[in-house]
């Protein structure tokens, strides 16, 4: 997931050479981090991996990407709607596909690299690896103490792996952003969406778009770190960055746009 400023590279380049290059032999150097699972059978099981910091939050990307019931931001009782789950405090919640009907289930395991997190499922049994069920998305947290305070990627392989190119950028520098209430996060989302997806039409000259992923950022000023774009308030911007696709060419390339302050704003080609 990319960020164009003036003159510099987008923001997934930079990322990516947090990961593999800069920091030295330390930034190579995977360190397991601590993650739970708070709860399976969730909304749906087409997104590869969705992150934030607040539970609204997430459950509006999921909503804006279709894999939410569109009764998911009112609903108290739908289970696949996580009605009941209170995550701990202070945590990165991610939403990543699961399988289901298997026993026993597949263990989740996390590991950082630089600014990237994998969260990876492995199973106990090759018979259990050989009778994996359609999958569904599962809400696992883990603790803000053990990542840094920086934008960082989070993946679930193989799910990050072409055709799919799924992964999720999260902004977890201070000041975090607090959680809201869920229908007015879908609400804004939705426009930005909408708005990203209209530019796209008109810019490819082509209809159908998928998002190929999500980040949840919050840009220094109201350019929202895209160039050629009119500075007209310096204060910080919570929103996020979206990655576009053509629908059913997933190895297409891929538009960037940033989101944030009611307007929605092309960066560039992130691939």
């Amino acid at each position: 997931m990319r960020m164009n400023f003036r003159g510099i590279v987008p923001i997934g380049a930079l990322l990516l050479a947090g990961v593999v290059g800069c920091g030295g032999t330390n930034a190579s150097v995977g360190v397991s981090v601590p993650v739970a699972v708070l709860a399976t059978n969730g909304p749906g099981g087409t997104v590869p991996v969705r992150a934030s910091t607040t539970l609204a939050q997430l459950k509006a990307l999921l909503f804006v990407t279709g894999s939410v019931p569109s009764d998911c931001p009112r609903s108290a009782v739908d289970p696949v709607c996580w009605p009941n789950v209170e995550p701990p405090p202070s945590s990165l919640l991610v939403a990543l596909p699961t399988w289901t009907g298997i026993s026993p289930a597949p263990r989740l395991s996390a590991t950082l690299v630089g600014n990237q997190l994998s969260l990876v499922q492995s199973f106990p049994t090759s018979e259990s690896n050989s009778a994996r069920a359609p999958a569904a998305l599962e809400l696992a947290v883990v603790p803000l103490k053990v990542l840094p305070k920086s934008v960082i990627t989070v993946i679930a392989p193989p799910w990050d792996q072409p055709p799919l190119y799924g992964r999720a950028l999260v902004d977890l520098r201070d000041p975090l952003p607090a959680d809201g209430d869920l229908a007015s996060a879908v609400a804004t989302l939705s426009v930005a969406a909408d708005a990203a997806v209209k530019d796209a039409q008109s810019r490819e000259n082509f209809k159908a778009w998928d998002f190929d992923a999500f980040g949840v950022m919050r840009w220094p000023d109201d350019s929202l770190g895209c160039s050629g774009v009119k500075v007209s308030d310096s204060n910080p911007v919570e929103g996020y960055v979206m990655f576009l696709v053509k629908e059913g060419l997933p190895v297409s390339r891929e538009l960037e746009y940033h989101t944030g302050g009611g307007r929605t704003v092309f960066c560039g080609f992130s691939r």
